[in-house]
């Protein structure tokens, strides 16, 4: 099960009750609905999973702190998921359960390359190997099931085997889940930032979990606003998994902060975004190196002139 949570609690304060909405659907319409769920539903749900089937229908649960208004959810999924079938919603009220740890036991490792992103739940299986990073679902986003954090680790496998990476700056850092197979990978200084302070906190405990502390610093900033991101600038690779617009806006600041021969690894990109976020990127002086699709998302990688 891929989980992607949103806020609004953690794995330690479960919220009495929680109200989930459940939907059976064909793997392809299922994977596209929880990703636009994800990322556009308005008002938020606290989480989307995705549980997965062998064969027959997949199932997208969207968990919500307040019973959801059915007909919005209809209108969404005809109108932004564009399900031409509606399916049935079922919604239920879970009382007096951790549904994030529920979630989590169901939640399979994700391979990206050399990386092996896993819950809790796996550590004793997989053990401390270099390349695992444990990474649990919580009000930050990023435990590499989704397909733009997926898409930034086997971006970042693939260039980092060719061009190691001395001084790096994770932008919207969520979990840390990119910072720490940066720092796994050799890095001996990462920056990483998110605006959220739970986001923050998430990251900075999974950093510790996962033994990179001495390489990886964890700031409470949004986008380039911090000195110590000024002042450890130009950086040899900038890595930013958030969504198109900011994406946008901070073509010319990353450009700033970098130097000639700099890797980005962009993404939080829909397929349909990606042509557009790359040519603002080469008006900056990036070319794009490399482009990786996973599912309906997709993940740039560019190179300074």
């Amino acid at each position: 099960m891929a989980l992607s949570a949103r806020g609004g609690m953690t794995g330690d304060q479960p919220r009495e009750p929680t109200y989930r909405a459940s939907m059976s659907l064909p793997p392809e319409e299922a994977r596209r609905t929880a990703a636009l769920f994800s990322e556009l539903l308005w008002p938020p749900a606290d989480a989307v999973g995705l549980v997965e089937a062998d064969d027959g229908p997949w199932r997208v649960d969207a968990y919500f702190g307040h019973p959801p208004d059915l007909d919005l959810l209809k209108r969404f999924l005809r109108e932004d998921c564009q399900l031409n079938e509606l399916h049935e919603i079922i919604v239920e009220t879970l009382t007096e359960t951790d549904w994030v740890a529920a979630s989590q036991q169901a939640r399979p490792p994700v391979v990206a390359g050399r990386y092996i992103v896993h819950g809790a739940h796996d550590r004793n299986r997989l053990g401390r190997r270099r390349w695992a990073i444990e990474i649990e679902a919580s009000q930050a986003f990023g435990t590499g099931h989704h397909g733009s954090t997926e898409g930034c680790l086997v971006a970042l496998d693939h260039l980092l085997r060719h061009n190691p990476a001395r001084r790096a700056l994770d932008i919207g850092a969520g979990t840390g889940v990119l910072a720490i197979a940066l720092a796994k990978s050799g890095c001996p200084l990462v920056l990483a930032n998110d605006s959220d302070p739970l986001a923050v906190a998430a990251a900075r405990k999974a950093v510790r979990q996962n033994g990179v502390a001495d390489r990886v610093r964890i700031l409470l900033a949004a986008g380039l606003e911090h000195a110590q991101i000024r002042n450890h600038a130009p950086f040899d690779l900038v890595v930013a998994n958030i969504l198109a617009r900011p994406l946008a806006a901070l073509s010319g600041g990353i450009a700033h902060h970098t130097r000639p021969g700099s890797f980005v690894v962009l993404s939080g990109l829909l397929r349909t975004q990606a042509s557009a976020i790359a040519a603002c990127y080469r008006a900056h002086g990036f070319a794009l190196e490399r482009r990786v699709t996973i599912g309906d998302w997709a993940t740039l990688v560019l190179r300074r002139h």
